[in-house]
């Protein structure tokens, strides 16, 4: 069983309010552009195995080349326990789902998980 989410992980810093004191004021110097990596990664339950892909855009086609990845590294039916990410169950995913039906997507929204601490 492995557990999958993405995450788009920034290369500026965001920018807020801050107090200094008048004619004091910092500069900050920033990139004027937005990049940052975007990743894919599973982590496999029973032998705490992590897979992971860096991609340009988190959207489906990025989805679907993860996915083949997760196929060639696992061999056999491999769950995958997903969130409730609009990639994740977007119209283009789907005919890829059904081509490879030796992946089998579950949604987290659907398990209730129960933690034992001794």
């Amino acid at each position: 069983m492995l557990f999958e989410d993405e995450s788009a992980i920034r290369a500026y810093l965001a920018l807020q309010y801050n107090w200094f004191p008048r004619g004091q004021q910092r500069k900050i110097k920033t990139y004027g552009q937005h990049q940052g990596a975007k990743l894919f990664a599973v982590i496999d339950y029973e032998t705490g195995h992590v897979l992971h892909r860096e991609e340009e855009k988190l959207n489906a086609k990025a989805f679907q080349r993860f996915l083949t990845d997760i196929l060639q590294t696992y061999s056999g039916k491999v769950v995958v326990v997903l969130d409730n990410a609009h990639i994740h169950h977007a119209d283009e995913t789907q005919p890829f789902l059904k081509e490879y039906a030796r992946l089998q997507p579950l949604t987290s929204s659907g398990i209730r998980f129960s933690v034992q601490l001794t």
